[in-house]
């Protein structure tokens, strides 16, 4: 299953309808590079690779292309470069601009200001919506659909009222274009959300927008090397985080992110309850304000 979902991900979009013999080295180094630069671990960007260079290699041994153009095709290799995060400056300030695509805007603004995955928010339905916290139940993913979050554990996190309005109009938009219970952030077909290339270009986007912002303010020295720096989307979890790691105890934080030490927090396997929310979201408000005003708001 994951196998086939990577192949039909990965090589099927970059190879359909070419014939096997045209295939060259420069589009194998294309498309490794295209995963590198998406911030996937090298073990993950080996796997995908391995899976349609074995085919090429096989199909010259036997002698049905002239050629092997993956030979010689270095590994990547190492560890993943570890993820940076933004500042709390460049955060309010990407969060400030008008973002071309709505469904990434929201994303990552959840991502922020909740520290969710990317398939945690993707996975998202109007149920999942309470009064003061988002249920988390499932998780998307592209290669496996539609999954239980990471460790097993269904868990809850702090839901803003800003942002709760958002979502709520995000899923009336999703509802008209979809039947009753559609992801939030959906797509063009109604049994799966968009994908997760969306949100994480959304937010490389604005990014640029914002250095050419930057740039015509005569600011080149405040713009964001997003590559250099290896931001991600999943950086907005480290971010969230980190901006909350001084306010809150080591329990609260795992309970709300999910990244349970079972060893070290087993003893704390209930469900978060309604005060420890209350508390997480006081706190929250405080530390994002500047994220959570609304759209109309911004710049007053």
């Amino acid at each position: 299953m994951l196998n086939h979902g990577r192949v039909v991900n990965y090589w099927e979009p970059f190879f359909k309808d070419r014939a096997l013999n045209t295939n060259t080295r420069q589009d194998i180094k294309t498309i490794s590079l295209g995963l590198s630069d998406t911030g996937r671990s090298p073990s993950t960007i080996n796997g995908i690779m391995v899976l349609g260079t074995s085919a090429l290699s096989y199909a010259a041994q036997e002698g049905y292309i002239p050629l092997d153009p993956c030979k010689g095709i270095a590994r990547f290799s190492g560890k993943p470069a570890k993820r940076g995060i933004l500042t709390e400056k460049e955060a309010e300030a990407l969060f400030n601009l008008e973002w071309a695509e709505k469904r990434a805007y929201l994303a990552n603004k959840v991502a922020a200001t909740t520290g969710m995955r990317a398939g945690e928010i993707l996975a998202l339905r109007r149920e999942d919506i309470g009064e003061h916290s988002l249920h988390i139940r499932h998780s998307f993913s592209r290669l496996d659909g539609l999954k239980t979050p990471k460790n097993g554990d269904e868990r809850q996190a702090p839901l803003y009222p800003e942002i709760r309005a958002e979502l709520l109009a995000l899923a009336d938009e999703a509802e008209t274009l979809h039947d009753k219970g559609a992801y939030i952030f959906y797509s063009l077909t109604n049994d799966r959300p968009c994908q997760d290339d969306l949100i994480l270009d959304g937010l490389h986007d604005a990014i640029g927008k914002l250095n050419e912002n930057l740039e015509k303010q005569g600011r080149e020295q405040e713009q964001i090397d997003w590559k250099a720096r290896n931001i991600v989307f999943h950086s907005w979890r480290h971010y969230w985080a980190a901006r909350m790691s001084d306010r809150m105890t080591a329990e609260q934080l795992t309970r709300i992110t999910g990244h349970k030490s079972r060893a070290v927090f087993d003893q704390y396997a209930d469900h978060i309850t309604e005060d420890n929310i209350k508390e997480v979201s006081n706190v929250g408000r405080e530390v994002f304000g500047g994220i959570l005003r609304f759209p109309e708001q911004k710049g007053a």
